[in-house]
């Protein structure tokens, strides 16, 4: 039965023509189609802006279709459990509203921006706050018509770009562009931009200030126009640098011109951007150094008036680094004329200090002050010896005081030296005058006693001798007491002798002044002396050719030769040399200083020198005194009355003495010519 109705099938089929129609560009075309949704959906899920298509539906007005992942990530920052199907068919409107929460104002106006774009078929921009929450998003959004084939608008594109940041950076920018401006119009230098030949392209508003000129008077006009005609060459000059070398050139000061005309000093540093592209110029900025220019002339002004000041003390000022081991960083003028050295000969090292011109013997106790001042933070006061650059010894005060730092060390030493020689000089004057004046009276006492005690033991020695010469003539030759009468008339005789030298030392001997050949008396006196020194002493006499003479009793010169002799042999026990000299000398002023007694003028000097055993300084200033001697049986007598010879001639002595080395003495005597007697 199956077969039949096979068979039966068969025989009914018909044969017929269909036709066929290749569709394979459709297909590619749908294909291709698809391909592009997939990618515009990917492209519209990973857009970093938020997009949202919006359907144009005529009864329910706008609804959305579609929105991508970044939309949906910020709704769920707000509601976690939202979802993409909580958007999706329901209206713009209430989205905004129930969804974020915007407020219905706003909704309002944005669905009129809605309308607008889809009436004008206009792509429309605009920036507005939305608002999710407690954040705040400033947002760049574009609204855009979507067309289909007829050019009918059925979508519309929303796209919204989160431009917080941007918004934060502008106003950062805005901020330091208001910053920069009021610093510009505040600053009280002046910024001039300026191109290649010079010109002004741009100045700063603080020109009003500055010079008086508005900025639109300079524009486009060469600086040269207002430097002063003094310095537009070094002006230009230090400009032609600055062009060749790009950057910061070193500042240099100018004046300009005022718009009184009067002129300012102006510090100008250039800075060559020419290369900049955002630039191109030559940036220069003035600053008015005007006042700081005047401060520093008063400045300078006041410290040369401190120099002069400094200059013209009496003293060396000085200050002294303490944190550079004692450099001594600054002196007045004094320093040359009272050390006779200039700063640069005191540098030892890198250190200039006086300390090595005081006397060793000093330098510990000034060393020791100075540091006990400092631990004490007080002033000090220090004496010394200093050896000035001649050689010579002078004597110094040094008064200072330490000035502390911040931190309470002490950082300098602020001081002066005064030179104390010349007072040294005048009390040892004065208490030498003080002391011959004392010893003065005491001789004019001595030699008063003297004196007197001469003239009445002379009368007695008159008496004794006359009587002894009385009982020479009545004894017989050869009576027994012939021996002690003529020891009776020899002692006496010794004692006229001492008596003579008491009245000489006292000055009242009498004198027999005459017209006197010096070298004469001398060579006389010489051959007694020979004989009085013996042999183990040798006698030199050296005399020079004298001019003029003296007026003096030769016995008193002879006495004086003879004295002195003596008292060299006594020096001279195992043996030695004596010399006599004679010369003319002229003792000026500057010789007699020390000798305020002594008039200048034309002198005959006897020079006695022995070799003998010499005698120190408390010795010598003893000398003269009567009745002083180191001799075991001496009288004392013999350079007292040598002294007071001297003196009575109106003459001069010097004695110069060291133990070892013998003693010389001096002797001047005014010529007749120039002394009356």
């Amino acid at each position: 039965m199956k077969a039949k109705r096979t068979e039966a099938r068969k025989t009914t089929l018909r044969k017929r023509t269909v036709p066929v129609k290749d569709i394979t560009e459709r297909k590619n075309a749908e294909l291709e189609r698809t391909q592009i949704e997939s990618l515009f959906k990917l492209v519209f899920d990973n857009s970093s802006d938020l997009l949202a298509l919006i359907r144009v539906d005529p009864e329910r007005g706008f609804t959305l279709a579609a929105i991508n992942r970044k939309y949906l990530r910020l709704a769920r920052q707000f509601k976690p459990e939202i979802t993409e199907s909580d958007f999706l068919g329901r209206t713009r409107e209430d989205v905004l509203l129930r969804v974020f929460g915007i407020d219905p104002v706003l909704v309002d106006q944005e669905t009129r921006r809605y309308r607008q774009v889809h009436e004008s078929l206009e792509t429309m921009r605009y920036e507005e706050v939305l608002v999710f929450g407690t954040q705040r998003f400033h947002a760049d959004v574009v609204l855009a018509p979507v067309l289909d084939e007829k050019g009918v608008c059925r979508y519309l594109l929303w796209s919204s770009r989160d431009m917080t940041e941007r918004q934060k950076a502008q106003e950062v920018l805005r901020q330091n562009e208001e910053y920069y401006r009021l610093l510009f119009e505040n600053s009280y230098d002046v910024v001039v931009a300026l191109d290649k030949h010079g010109s002004a392209k741009f100045i700063s508003p603080s020109t009003r200030r500055f010079s008086g000129f508005d900025p639109e008077e300079l524009h486009g006009k060469n600086g040269s126009e207002v430097i002063h005609p003094e310095d537009r060459d070094k002006a230009w000059a230090s400009f032609s640098e600055c062009l060749r070398t790009p950057g910061i050139q070193p500042p240099v000061e100018i004046r300009f011109r005022q718009k009184d005309g009067t002129y300012s000093w102006v510090e100008v540093t250039a800075n060559n951007l020419l290369d900049n592209p955002a630039i191109q110029a030559v940036i220069v900025n003035h600053h008015d150094i005007t006042e700081r220019n005047k401060a520093e002339a008063a400045l300078a002004e006041s410290e040369e008036s401190y120099r002069k000041l400094a200059d013209n003390l009496p003293g060396i000022v000085y200050r002294l680094d303490l944190t550079k081991q004692g450099h001594m960083t600054f002196f007045n003028e004094q320093l040359e004329p009272l050390t006779g050295y200039v700063p640069e000969e005191l540098h030892h090292g890198e250190v200039c200090s006086i300390d090595p011109l005081i006397l060793p013997a000093d330098r510990i106790q000034v060393i020791a002050e100075v540091k006990q001042a400092m631990r004490e933070r007080r002033s000090f006061s220090v004496e010394y010896r200093l050896r000035h650059k001649d050689g010579s010894i002078r004597h110094f005060i040094e008064r200072g005081t330490p000035v502390v730092g911040a931190d309470g060390k002490p950082m300098h030493i602020d001081g002066v030296i005064f030179d104390l020689t010349e007072k040294r000089k005048a009390e040892e004057e004065r208490t030498r005058i003080e002391a011959e004046f004392h010893q003065a009276q005491k001789m004019e006492v001595v030699g008063l006693l003297a004196g007197g005690i001469a003239h009445d033991f002379n009368n007695i020695l008159l008496v004794v001798m006359n009587y002894a010469e009385i009982m020479l003539r009545k004894l017989p030759p050869g009576h027994e007491l012939r021996t002690e009468v003529n020891e009776i008339r020899a002692a006496a005789e010794k004692a006229e002798v001492l008596t003579d030298q008491l009245l000489g030392f006292s000055r009242k001997q009498k004198r027999k002044p005459q017209r006197l050949d010096v070298n004469r008396v001398v060579s006389d006196v010489a051959k007694m002396i020979r004989s009085l020194l013996g042999h183990s002493v040798q006698l030199e006499v050296a005399i020079d050719a004298l001019e003029g003479f003296l007026i003096m009793d030769p016995s008193q010169l002879e006495q004086i030769l003879l004295n002195l002799a003596v008292n060299a042999k006594d020096a001279m026990p195992n043996g030695g040399k004596l010399v006599i000299e004679t010369r003319d000398v002229v003792l000026d002023e500057m010789r007699l200083t020390p000798y305020p007694d002594v008039a200048p003028g034309e002198y005959v000097q006897i020079r006695i020198t022995d070799t003998g055993a010499g005698m120190d300084a408390e010795i010598l200033d003893r000398i003269f005194e009567p009745f002083f001697t180191t001799k075991v049986k001496g009288t004392g007598l013999g350079l007292p009355v040598v002294g007071g010879i001297v003196k009575q001639n109106r003459g001069h002595i010097e004695v110069e003495s060291h133990p070892g080395k013998g003693t010389t003495f001096r002797l001047f005597f005014r010529k007749a010519d120039r002394a009356k007697p």
